[in-house]
């Protein structure tokens, strides 16, 4: 069939016409399309640049507030104790007494350290970190109730509670509750000791320290049973496990009180300094067949506190002993230690043995010496 001009023309429109909407159809829209999600994107990154932009202009500044954040945050930890456990709270309730004079701790119930809170788990807000963990951390907040019944005076009360609340580690006086006699000047009851910890692998805790590490062997078959040389009477050995009195002369640095000394068994009798000095010591014992008396003072702090000059009586073991367990010095600010008057007039020899005394700068020195005493070192 042969076309017509006209048919021609029809022809080449409807070519052209198809050609343009083809175009539009699958070309210009999907063009579009691209541009609208090119045009989304590149406005997130000329956000992203304005705001990496803002921050190079205050990179100084950044640097300096990362730096007083760590401060900040050491400080904080400063506030915590690294390390939380039963032992650690008997020590602590025990400190309490020892800063009083009449106050006593009737009973108590320990708990297990229980975690309030994991470190590391703050995610950011910055459009270029949005949702990335803030910081990496593995530090676990606990908390370690103990539930105390105490009886003291009114002024030993108010010690205990500003003992507690001006601790150098976090602790928490919860559900006080006290009734006060006045007759006797005694208050008693009951309150719920919080203590708060931050425990870390980069957070070193020396845990509780024991006063009397000095109990007890390194090794158990090294006895007076297998060899009478290691815990026989001619090294003074055997007063490691038995003596009368000790005296413990450790570092003002350390968890122990710089200057102890009283009773092995009657920790009230017991004299206490903390100060990192040299004290003046006297130690005296008297008596004959079956009767003793001891007295002794540090500084001007005596036992027994009237009738120093008479003394006090004593029961003394198979032999009167006295147990000097000292320390070595922890630094060049460590100076604490004990000039020591030792006074025997009993019909008993005193024997004496001192451990552990730093060889270079001893703190147990023997100023007098007067009657049968025997020291072994």
């Amino acid at each position: 069939m042969k076309l017509g001009h006209r048919e021609k023309n029809l022809l080449i429109f409807l070519i052209i016409g198809l050609v343009v909407f083809c175009s539009y159809f699958f070309g210009f829209r999907n063009l579009m399309a691209k541009n609208e999600t090119l045009s989304a994107e590149v406005a997130k990154l000329e956000e992203k640049r304005n705001n990496l932009n803002n921050m190079k202009s205050k990179v100084n500044d950044y640097i300096k507030d990362t730096e007083d954040y760590n401060e900040k945050i050491e400080e904080m930890y400063d506030m915590f104790d690294s390390g939380a456990s039963q032992e650690y709270t008997v020590k602590f309730l025990q400190a309490i007494e020892e800063k009083t004079v009449t106050s006593w701790i009737k009973s108590g119930t320990l708990s297990q350290p229980e975690q309030i809170y994991a470190f590391g788990n703050i995610t950011s807000s910055n459009p270029t970190t949005l949702g990335a963990q803030v910081y990496q951390n593995s530090n676990i907040g606990y908390a370690m109730k103990s539930t105390v019944n105490f009886e003291a005076s009114y002024e030993d009360f108010k010690t205990v509670v500003s003992y507690i609340l001006h601790n150098n580690f976090k602790c928490t006086l919860e559900g006080l509750s006290v009734s006060y006699n006045a007759e006797d000047d005694i208050v008693s009851g009951s309150f719920t000791l919080t203590q708060f910890s931050i425990v870390g692998a980069d957070r070193e805790w020396g845990g509780a320290h024991i006063d009397n590490d000095f109990f007890g062997t390194e090794n158990i078959f090294q006895s007076s049973i297998f060899d009478p040389e290691v815990q026989g009477e001619e090294n003074g050995n055997d007063i490691l496990s038995d003596y009368d009195l000790f005296l413990s002369l450790q570092s003002f640095e350390t968890d122990s009180p710089a200057l102890k000394l009283g009773f092995k068994s009657d920790a009230s009798k017991t004299i206490i300094n903390e100060d990192n000095d040299v004290k003046d010591v006297t130690i005296k014992f008297t008596g004959e067949e079956g009767n003793y008396k001891v007295s002794y003072k540090v500084g001007n702090v005596t036992y027994p506190t009237t009738d120093y000059a008479e003394g006090a009586e004593f029961m003394p073991g198979v032999k009167l002993s006295l147990l000097i367990n000292s320390g070595n010095r922890t630094s060049v600010n460590d100076v604490s230690g004990a000039n020591v008057i030792l006074i025997n007039e009993s019909d008993m020899t005193l024997f004496i043995k001192v451990i552990n005394d730093d060889e270079g700068d001893p703190r147990f020195n023997v100023v007098d010496k007067q009657g049968d005493i025997i020291i072994f070192q």
